[in-house]
């Protein structure tokens, strides 16, 4: 079922059970001559008792539980911006830093203070809903931030790549690199020149594993965790006389050609200032330097 179905269900459910407990309060209430009154109350409960039961038979106790999953992940998601700076949000910041983000985690469903994502509207509908809360403990809290937290380590541990190589229109080679745990994936060009381009953009580059053919933003999961990295090193070592030209304008591919440009300047292009610095009143940008050029690199 449909998630909005099942939070509907649930927010009806919650609904009629406190339609129930108000009339079971007044019938219990009423003076011994209101018997007429006590007649139109019991059919009253009746039809609110029947609702409460139509409704608590679509969904189950295990709906509760990944609809409290869920509720958690997304808060988990804002307050861990407060430790995490850019990086993943169950990645080893995260961990380290589990029982406060927790704690904070815990008081903002409680207290309603954390917000949700427009596309999880339907989960802020649940945050009065005592079926639900009664399940957020800080236990349960952090046992479902940890159990991502191994899930995600466990996929980045991995080191299976995928590759498929084949030629573009010009006739440029090009090769599509894909971590098989994450889907992290990226297309490789040999531009036939001594140099290549990397496009590293998921979402815009179809899936070449025969188990998860479709398209899935599965893969955000994963980015920040260091194997961004690695696939880059994984495709260049597939051709490894080519030298790779920076177009990255994302934060997260910036940092990565950093990173690979500190271990091999002359490989790997990240547009630093020491590789454009002026030398006997002109210009030497990094594709027109030789590997002994960058013996001095810091």
């Amino acid at each position: 079922m449909h998630l909005n179905s099942i939070i509907s269900d649930v927010l009806a459910w919650e609904r009629h059970s406190k339609r129930v407990e108000t009339l079971q309060a007044e019938k219990r209430s009423l003076p011994w001559w209101g018997f007429v009154d006590g007649l139109h109350m019991s059919r009253a409960l009746k039809e609110a008792t029947a609702a409460q039961a139509r409704y608590a038979e679509r969904f189950t106790s295990a709906d509760l539980h990944r609809i409290a999953e869920l509720m958690t992940m997304r808060v988990w998601h804002s307050a861990a911006q407060d430790f995490v700076d850019g990086g993943n949000k169950y990645g080893p910041v995260a961990e380290t830093n589990i029982d406060a983000i927790t704690l904070d985690v815990h008081q903002g469903l409680h207290e309603g203070s954390m917000t949700f994502p427009e596309a999880h509207l339907g989960l802020a509908s649940l945050e009065s809903a005592p079926s639900v809360l009664k399940l957020l403990t800080p236990e349960f809290i952090k046992t479902t931030a940890q159990e991502e937290i191994d899930y995600r380590k466990r996929a980045a541990a991995s080191d299976e790549f995928l590759r498929q190589e084949g030629t573009a229109e010009n006739g440029d080679r090009i090769m599509t690199v894909q971590h098989k745990q994450s889907g992290l994936r990226a297309i490789f060009t040999d531009t036939q020149d001594g140099f290549g381009g990397i496009y590293s953009k998921p979402y815009r580059i179809a899936s070449i594993d025969p188990d998860k053919p479709g398209p899935s933003s599965d893969w955000e999961r994963f980015a920040g965790l260091g194997i961004g990295t690695r696939l880059y090193r994984y495709g260049a070592s597939i051709w490894p006389t080519i030298r790779w030209r920076s177009h990255t304008t994302s934060p997260a591919a910036a940092a990565v050609r950093r990173k690979l440009h500190r271990e091999n300047p002359y490989r790997w292009d990240a547009r630093c200032d020491w590789c454009t610095r002026v030398d006997e009143t002109k210009w030497l940008y990094w594709d027109k330097r030789t590997q002994a050029e960058f013996s001095d690199h810091p």
